[in-house]
């Protein structure tokens, strides 16, 4: 049985807790390219700044440590490719 899932009220409890934190949710998620991701990002500003902490973002074990990301996903992301009008392209017209 998964452990219930509820609203995240507090910061990581120590930096053990945080890498974990990265190691399952950040660095598996498809939302995280090139080392940006808004939530990420507020992660690690609040290390200096607890104001800045996503709690709305996250969610926490409850009765366990630990937080699990509301965003995490293992989908590849869309590409939408919007052609405009006069766009110059490299493929060659065998009109």
């Amino acid at each position: 049985m998964p452990a219930e899932l509820i609203e995240c009220k507090t910061m990581f409890s120590n930096g053990t807790e945080y890498e974990l934190f990265l190691e399952t949710q950040c660095w598996r998620c498809t939302r995280y390219r090139r080392g940006y991701c808004r939530i990420w990002n507020a992660c690690e500003d609040a290390r200096f700044d607890e104001s800045r902490f996503p709690y709305s973002d996250l969610m926490d074990f409850k009765g366990y440590g630990g937080k699990t990301c509301k965003s995490f996903t293992t989908e590849k992301p869309t590409r939408h490719r919007t052609v405009l009008k006069g766009q110059m392209s490299m493929e060659a017209d065998d009109d």
